[in-house]
């Protein structure tokens, strides 16, 4: 849904919508609106010791922390699906999207006038409370600039916790479906009993073609740019002697 709101143009016109009506009433309102939002984020963060939910990993990064801090909300509210999709969803927003991208990144705009934007945004794609609350606290603390930091942290707990291990499969061109499913049993060897696989795929023409692949601590280079690297490396060293 957050996807489609915004390929369509109909979200983003809203935050669009949000800046160009700022105005004193709207930066006054929106940081007790924000407040609002923290709350029970915060709430869930303290509660999170007596009712034994605890991220599956420690992440000591600040991006870590903030992601923590969302995995216990989201699995108090028993929504931890539902805020992992949204997620993901939204990183495809931000990556695929220059004009949203900048949007959380400028320091210009200032954060309650972000904070309108955001809920117009929010509301149209029917996020969760769980989800919106996050990005208010971001919002509030003047870290919606690392929003995909954050995010890519939540996904390592997500995945940690489903048991789930994440390949990044970076390709100059998007896998067929054969290629996916060639690739995926290729994969199954990296994987202890009881773990499932997933694969994020990432396009980068640079690599010209073959593909890399990171999963777990492994990194395999496999494309034609390395390969090309490396037989110059080849020459270059061959003329020298």
């Amino acid at each position: 849904m957050l996807r489609s709101l915004l390929s369509k143009g109909s979200a983003f016109g809203l935050l669009k919508q949000a800046i160009a009506q700022a105005s004193s009433p709207v930066e006054a309102v929106a940081p007790a609106l924000a407040l609002q939002s923290i709350r029970p984020l915060s709430a869930a963060a303290q509660a999170s010791k007596a009712e034994d939910i605890i991220p599956p990993k420690n992440l000591f990064s600040v991006h870590g922390k903030y992601a923590s801090a969302l995995f216990v909300a989201a699995a108090k509210a028993k929504k931890l699906d539902v805020v992992g999709k949204e997620l993901e969803q939204l990183e495809e927003v931000i990556k695929g999207n220059a004009e949203f991208r900048a949007f959380l990144k400028d320091p210009i705009i200032s954060p309650a006038v972000k904070q309108k934007g955001l809920e117009e945004f929010f509301k149209a794609a029917g996020a969760s409370d769980i989800t919106v609350n996050f990005f208010a606290v971001l919002n509030e603390n003047g870290r919606l600039g690392r929003a995909e930091k954050v995010i890519e942290a939540f996904e390592d707990l997500y995945h940690e916790y489903k048991g789930e291990v994440k390949a990044v499969v970076t390709v100059p061109y998007p896998l067929t479906d054969d290629q996916r499913t060639e690739l995926k049993q290729s994969l199954q060897g990296f994987l202890e009993p009881g773990q499932t696989l997933t694969i994020k795929e990432k396009i980068k023409r640079s690599i010209m073609g073959g593909l890399t692949v990171d999963i777990g601590e492994k990194y395999i280079d496999l494309s034609i740019a390395t390969r090309i690297k490396k037989i110059e490396a080849m020459l270059k060293d061959a003329t020298l002697e």
